[in-house]
């Protein structure tokens, strides 16, 4: 069964993903980001990054961070032929907050996105894997 597994990083320690952003405009791009089960969006990161790899618009919201800009993007998890386009959402305060985790953190994946996906973890590491 294809698996992608990490390391727990950052202080205190937390599960990590590793994603591709995919654009008609850019290149592919790899993005580690702090998962966090609690959070009900698929995916938060930067303005730039939404601006530059984000499709068609979507709706955004307001949260206790403020509010969050939206658009429909491909995302890949190539090791697991995960191939799927999901709205994600954008927040610079969301971002600063992962990063003082861990600075090379690019944002945070949520529920919307490990539910489609087997995920677990034990001491050591964190697993994603299809169905």
């Amino acid at each position: 069964m294809p698996e992608q597994r990490n390391r727990y990083e950052g202080f205190p320690q937390r599960p990590v993903l590793f994603i591709e952003l995919h654009s008609r405009r850019a290149q592919p791009l790899r993005v580690k980001l702090l998962v966090d089960t609690g959070n009900p969006y698929s995916l938060v990161i930067s303005d730039n990054l939404l601006t530059e790899y984000g499709g068609q618009p979507a709706f955004g919201t307001i949260t206790n961070f403020g509010s969050m800009n939206a658009a429909w993007m491909r995302l890949r998890i190539p090791e697991l032929g995960f191939d799927r386009r999901l709205v994600v959402y954008s927040n610079a305060e969301v971002v600063e907050a992962v990063k003082r985790s861990k600075p090379d953190f690019d944002g945070l994946a949520g529920l919307p996105l490990l539910r489609r996906l087997e995920y677990g973890g034990n001491s050591d590491s964190f697993w994603l894997r299809t169905d």
